[in-house]
């Protein structure tokens, strides 16, 4: 069994350990927001990309090319970013299809359709 504390892996400890302190300085950035002000940081991006998408003429096939398109282009943003940042904090783990559920949801409340 291998021990972090073992001389001959000072190494990796050294980067587990530096991991770690990312991953809580990510969970202390997301803990800085409420849920609900979370969800809105999230969906602002998802939200405009679902206006300017819908906005085009593209049909049904062309909304799904675009959608994708941007949802890949979070995120890369997102996998890009420091790992302590406000970007990667959201978005790298990628756009959740729940955020694409929510803003359908709203869309159908305000147009009636």
């Amino acid at each position: 069994m291998t021990t972090l504390n073992d001389p001959a892996n000072a190494e990796a400890a050294k980067v587990v350990k530096a991991t770690l302190e990312e991953g809580e300085r990510s969970e202390a950035l997301r803990r800085n927001f409420a849920d609900a002000e979370w969800d809105k940081v999230r969906r602002a991006p998802v939200a405009a990309m679902y206006v300017v998408a819908s906005a085009s003429p593209s049909g049904p096939i062309g909304l799904t090319k675009e959608f994708s398109a941007a949802s890949e282009a979070i995120t890369l943003a997102g996998k890009g970013a420091s790992p302590t940042s406000l970007v990667a904090s959201a978005f790298g783990g990628g756009v959740e299809k729940e955020d694409f559920e929510f803003l359908r949801k709203e869309n159908r409340i305000r147009t009636g359709c």
